[in-house]
């Protein structure tokens, strides 16, 4: 700390005790005058050995240790024995002013006390022409305000791991539950073909995968734990693209930067990713080649995603999703999580298909 903030650094109390002029104030019992309004607390003894005594400290020093002049005048160094080193509690303070000099370490009081209090403590011996110590002074630099602002940023981040913590526990469980639900689900269809059903499986995983990486990259301290729902959906496209090796689909990505909580983004990203797979597998039969298209956008408090493609179209009186299959129970999933979903499949036959999933857009945090 600096000496505007009361406080000098270690450097300027080795200038204050070195002073020569210090030396000869004290000599001649003029030091009150000249210590009385430093800016650290400083208390002086006469004596050597165990017959030191205390015969003066200035304000700065009653101020930061609650002793008064009537406290400590005429005792040993024993009036600071309520102050303990932070290395060795062993060793009190009173006790390493008397026995040592120079720097002499971190005290921390021991007594109760309405504030945190911890000094720096350094000592110095004026001696006589025959080398006899005749005064020794302490000088003690609060460093409790220091010490008080890092234990505030240790709790702050202890908290905020807490809660990290607490949403990754969340999430996790939630993710192995629909995880869960996908394997019974894939289960029940078996009888499509044991390689089919484990490729729609391993496709549903890899959107997952690629939600733990988008969640991976983004820190939830700057924005509450929101991640990019359009970076996101590129994920899942190139993801379902490369799974499928399918060379001559043109899968187009058009998707701007949509902050979003995990909880919307999820399923919002597992019903696209059983769009694009269903695309895969069913619009381009007969052919080869075709193209998808994935939208991405928010306008006017809403956002929007727009999958569609070229491919042959639903059949005739078909739905989608079709009830009680895992694309109904993702967007069900969706509606609970987001406000005011809608959900529109439109299919032109041999033209292709168009799904619109909107849902109002969160409303960001007011600023501090």
């Amino acid at each position: 700390m600096s000496a505007d903030d009361g406080e000098l650094p270690p450097q300027g109390v080795d200038q204050i005790l070195g002073s020569p002029k210090i030396a000869a104030a004290i000599e001649n019992d003029r030091y009150k005058h000249l210590l009385d309004n430093v800016p650290v607390a400083i208390a002086v003894s006469q004596g050597c050995g165990a017959d030191q005594r205390v015969v003066y400290i200035n304000q700065a020093f009653e101020l930061l240790t609650s002793l008064s002049t009537a406290d400590v005048n005429g005792n040993g160094w024993s009036c600071l024995d309520g102050f303990t080193d932070q290395d060795n509690a062993g060793r009190s303070l009173g006790t390493a002013i008397r026995d040592s000099e120079d720097f002499l370490g971190v005290f921390r009081k021991i007594a109760p006390s309405d504030r945190l209090l911890i000094v720096q403590a350094y000592a110095a011996v004026i001696e006589s022409e025959d080398g006899v110590e005749s005064y020794r002074i302490a000088a003690l630099v609060d460093v409790g305000g220091r010490e008080r602002a890092q234990i505030e940023r240790f709790e702050s981040q202890i908290r905020e791991r807490d809660t990290l913590m607490r949403e990754l526990q969340h999430r996790v469980k939630n993710n192995l539950q629909l995880i869960t639900a996908l394997v019974r689900l894939e289960a029940r269809s078996a009888a499509e073909g044991e390689t089919v059903a484990l490729a729609r499986l391993a496709s549903r995983i890899d959107a997952l995968t690629a939600l733990y990486r988008v969640l991976s990259d983004e820190t939830p301290s700057a924005d509450g734990g929101q991640i990019d729902l359009g970076q996101y959906l590129s994920d899942i496209a190139n993801a379902v693209i490369r799974a499928n090796a399918a060379g001559g689909i043109n899968c187009e990505v058009n998707a701007g930067y949509c902050p979003l909580s995990v909880n919307i983004a999820m399923p919002a990203g597992l019903l696209v990713n059983e769009m694009l797979t269903n695309a895969l597998k069913y619009a381009f039969v007969g052919r080869d080649g075709g193209r998808i298209k994935v939208i991405c956008g928010v306008d006017k408090g809403r956002v929007t995603i727009v999958v569609s493609d070229d491919g042959v179209g639903l059949p005739e009186g078909q739905h989608w999703p079709s009830p009680r299959k895992l694309g109904a129970l993702i967007l069900q999933t969706l509606k609970e999580n987001a406000r005011n979903v809608s959900f529109e499949a439109r299919s032109i036959r041999g033209q292709g298909a168009f799904f619109t999933i909107g849902f109002d857009a969160p409303v960001p945090p007011a600023a501090n």
